[in-house]
């Protein structure tokens, strides 16, 4: 199928949205001579936070797109920050610029198990809620602002924190997005 794109950017978007594959064909023109070029295409809502863990005053959620290139790490890296004031969590240093929290830190393990992802997270909770005292390592890529409002990671540190469960705080609980209703959805863990 042959459509014409143009002249407008959005028109080019439009066509990219009405696609049913994972790719489109482009004829360009370039010095004279026409090419085609197959590029993928890349769904923006499959690659967002779309769901989170609230624990002991504390969020986490493995990074997006966005949320990366704020925090200058990897996408898909186990990130938290923290939600309430009397967070648990308050031994950590938390990265703030320009009064916006940057998302530079990134959990490890706790008690010296690895944790990579949410799921882990997950598992993990009613265990340690159940010991009371737990030991967090995390790297806090501690972001320098470069080019105005640009960040470059640039702290691997690994670092410990000793955390003390505090039963007064809200359940922990999993925020999913449903995509339908366009709104978070609460499950207690």
């Amino acid at each position: 199928m042959v459509n014409r794109v143009g002249p407008s950017l959005v028109d080019f978007d439009m066509e990219q949205n009405k696609s049913t594959r994972d790719h489109i064909l482009l004829t360009i023109c370039r010095k004279g001579c026409f090419q085609d070029i197959t590029i993928p295409l890349y769904n923006l809502e499959d690659h967002r936070v779309n769901r989170m863990v609230q624990f002991g005053g504390t969020v986490f959620f493995e990074t997006d797109d966005f949320s990366s290139r704020l925090g200058g790490v990897l996408p898909k890296t186990l990130t938290f920050c923290f939600a309430q004031p009397n967070t648990i969590f308050k031994e950590i240093f938390h990265s703030s610029f320009e009064k916006i929290k940057v998302y530079t830190l990134k959990l490890v393990a706790v008690n010296g198990e690895p944790i990579y992802r949410l799921d882990e997270l997950i598992t993990g909770i009613p265990t340690w809620i159940k010991q009371k005292y737990f030991t967090v390592d995390y790297i806090n890529h501690a972001n320098e602002p470069i080019l105005e409002k640009s960040y470059l990671s640039v702290a691997q540190d690994r670092y410990k924190a000793n955390v003390a469960y505090d039963t007064t705080l809200e359940l922990p609980k999993i925020w999913i997005w449903n995509a339908v209703k366009l709104q978070w959805e609460e499950k207690l863990i």
